[in-house]
């Protein structure tokens, strides 16, 4: 249980709410016994809609062997399942394809980062900007791997090419735009792989080793 400092109750739930979307938890009181031993109402957050989408833990939850940050992250490694998939088809086109799954399920995984880190309010955009703005390991990963040949590429929108998004690796929220873009260019582009290949792996690349970085940072390496 929970007890915030007399005057700073409404700054304390306001911090709760902004990490607990509003749609999904509401606040209700219940009967609790403080560690004195003595009865109390406490405001709890309670599932909206827990019959709706809601599953239970198979067993003990851990935030680095959540299976999104470690076999996702296995599978989303540049060259990990390459030679796995039936042969056929031109080689170009069959890795191009296989990278652009991988960069895919690699935002998987940071979305997932972001939202708990950093909150679920305001849908993945949101959290992806609050984990860019705020999350130090990110910075410093940006600047060891993100090679400085790579400062000032310019990646343009697919459904807009007079927007543009800029990679500067010391500055995160710059740099996350950047890498966020390509993923629905991935989606919405179509498939040239003779004009695409290179940017994709490159991304995928640099961005599996920032977000491994992350990962060892602040949720510690895997043993």
């Amino acid at each position: 249980m929970i007890g915030f400092r007399s005057g700073q109750e409404e700054a304390a739930y306001a911090a709760i709410v902004e990490l607990e979307p509003r749609n999904v938890y509401r606040w209700e009181p219940r009967d609790a016994i403080a560690s004195e031993g003595v009865p109390v109402e406490a405001n709890v957050l309670v599932g909206r809609s827990i019959s709706h989408g809601a599953h239970r833990p198979d067993g003990p939850w851990q935030s680095r062997r959540d299976p999104v940050f470690d076999e996702a992250m296995a599978l989303a490694e540049p060259g990990a399942i390459r030679g796995r998939l039936p042969s056929g088809g031109p080689p170009e086109l069959r890795g191009f394809f296989i990278a652009q799954m991988q960069y895919l399920l690699l935002w998987t995984a940071i979305e997932r980062f972001a939202a708990l880190r950093w909150g679920f309010e305001g849908g993945p955009s949101k959290q992806i900007k609050r984990f860019a703005k705020n999350d130090a390991s990110l910075a410093r990963a940006l600047l060891t791997i993100v090679p400085p040949e790579r400062e000032e590429h310019v990646v343009y929108r697919a459904d807009d090419p007079a927007k543009s998004e800029r990679l500067v690796r010391s500055d995160p929220v710059k740099a996350i735009g950047y890498y966020y873009q390509v993923r629905p260019n991935v989606s919405h582009r179509g498939k040239s792989a003779h004009q695409e290949v290179i940017l994709v792996e490159t991304c995928l690349r640099e961005l599996w080793r920032v977000f491994s970085r992350v990962l060892d940072e602040t949720l510690g390496r895997l043993s």
